[in-house]
């Protein structure tokens, strides 16, 4: 399931559940929208035919939409409406960072990777560690956080700066996220969901499993 999240807006894909209205289409939903922080959920596009295993939305520019199938990347840039594949890429995150709608990175099996040029070619990022979920720490330094895929919690002082380690998550972690506000760090994980003032040195608990 893709997901992702972009002041009030909400996109998401998947599958049905049990209780998933008819309209939205299967074996796979395409993508759904939020305008009220996920109350309800409209089609947009491509039901009952796509699954994106991951979506990004930059805050620069948000009528255009990322999106992770399978090994496709795809993008909109009318808020979802339609669809044109841009690269072939094998990733596990991708994300748009709010700066910047022309940049996307990509965790892939070789490391880091970027484009500048909307999704259309990727270059590896030199120095990164070998990360397997992203996240943009906001503000105006830049710079994006990542765990890697032995779990330590790593981030950077600053856009395309050099990235420093912090603590450890437990088990394999799921999805990540920085509150733009605080730029405290939120992990789902095996523990449940945790957060994080000081880079995963200390966590507390807010919903355990």
């Amino acid at each position: 399931m893709g997901f992702t999240l972009v002041g009030d807006v909400a996109y998401a894909s998947g599958h049905p559940g049990p209780t998933t209205p008819t309209t939205f289409g299967s074996p796979n939903l395409g993508l759904i929208r939020s305008d009220d922080i996920g109350m309800t959920w409209t089609n947009v596009s491509l039901a009952g035919t796509t699954d994106f295993h991951d979506l990004s939305v930059s805050e620069s520019l948000r009528s255009r939409i990322y999106g992770l199938t399978g090994t496709s990347l795809e993008r909109s840039d009318d808020d979802g409406e339609s669809w044109t594949p841009v690269a072939a890429i094998e990733a596990r995150d991708i994300l748009a960072p709010a700066s910047d709608a022309d940049t996307l990175f990509a965790t892939v099996p070789e490391g880091l990777i970027v484009s500048r040029d909307a999704g259309a070619t990727f270059n590896l990022v030199p120095d990164s560690p070998l990360l397997y979920l992203i996240a943009d720490q906001g503000g105006t330094q830049g710079g994006l956080s990542g765990i890697d895929i032995e779990g330590t919690v790593w981030f950077q002082s600053e856009a395309d700066g050099e990235w420093a380690s912090g603590g450890q998550v437990t088990g394999i972690p799921q999805a990540m996220f920085i509150l733009p506000a605080s730029g405290q760090l939120i992990v789902a994980d095996d523990r449940g969901i945790s957060a994080s003032d000081d880079a995963g040195l200390s966590w507390e608990i807010l919903w355990a499993k």
